[in-house]
């Protein structure tokens, strides 16, 4: 069965059905013919198919263009040996598989399989599925990360601001001539257990005061923790110096 190469309407054609070629694959078929069972490099179908229209591609978009051709020459009745993988080098088409006749030829052919009322399938090109959808959403995910990393770091930022600006009202639970314990407003906690843990780092603390005012609160960022601030005076007052310790309830 003869096959027709009609390079003008991309397609190629033989009794039965017309196959349609995409611009790609007609001008890399082109290039194979007019090389005459010559070898065709990857290098050459890139720069005649690709590079003349402005387009950098690699090595595997040569080997999917040309499986494809592969899978359309086969529709057309061609032989899988017509269309040869030169390893290393390049491709060939090798002779007497396809006609070039002139125009006037292929209308015949056309018109003739019209009169004789067989009817002529069309069969659309080979595409690979595309990327695209798959892109789309890997980029509608990363953003949706990047909108909750941004919105978790501006929730302990704000977090962070209200535990320094959140005013903190104290109560005053224990009062000695040398100590005061005052406490969160609503909180409930032990004076001697306070004053015993004081006591206990006041022992190996530099910091070490004569008079001392202990102010305990809840910490409003690590939930279970007391933030406790000691002063050598009243918190109010100026040039008062304080440290700040840290520890967990029950401890």
């Amino acid at each position: 069965m003869s096959v027709i190469f009609d390079m003008e309407h991309r397609q190629l054609i033989n009794d039965e059905i017309i196959i349609e070629l995409s611009r790609q694959q007609t001008e890399c078929l082109s290039l194979l013919v007019s090389a005459k069972g010559n070898i065709v490099s990857r290098k050459e179908i890139m720069d005649c198919c690709w590079a003349d229209r402005g387009l950098i591609v690699s090595d595997s978009s040569v080997r999917v263009a040309l499986y494809q051709l592969r899978k359309q020459l086969a529709a057309a009745g061609v032989s899988e040996g017509a269309l040869v993988t030169e390893v290393g080098s390049g491709y060939r088409l090798r002779n007497g598989y396809l006609e070039l006749p002139g125009m006037q030829h292929i209308d015949d052919a056309v018109e003739s399989t019209a009169l004789n009322g067989d009817e002529i399938t069309l069969v659309q090109p080979l595409t690979i599925p595309s990327t695209r959808g798959s892109r789309s959403m890997m980029r509608a995910e990363l953003l949706l990360f990047i909108l909750c990393m941004v919105s978790l770091t501006l929730l302990a930022g704000w977090l962070h601001m209200k535990s320094l600006l959140y005013p903190v009202h104290y109560v005053t639970l224990h009062e000695q001539d040398n100590l005061h314990i005052l406490v969160q407003k609503g909180m409930r906690a032990n004076a001697e257990d306070i004053k015993n843990r004081f006591l206990s780092i006041e022992k190996v603390n530099p910091y070490s005061f004569s008079t001392a005012w202990i102010y305990v609160n809840r910490s409003i960022l690590q939930h279970g923790n007391l933030s406790t601030l000691v002063c050598d005076r009243e918190i109010t007052q100026l040039e008062k110096l304080c440290y700040s310790l840290n520890f967990q309830e029950g401890e």
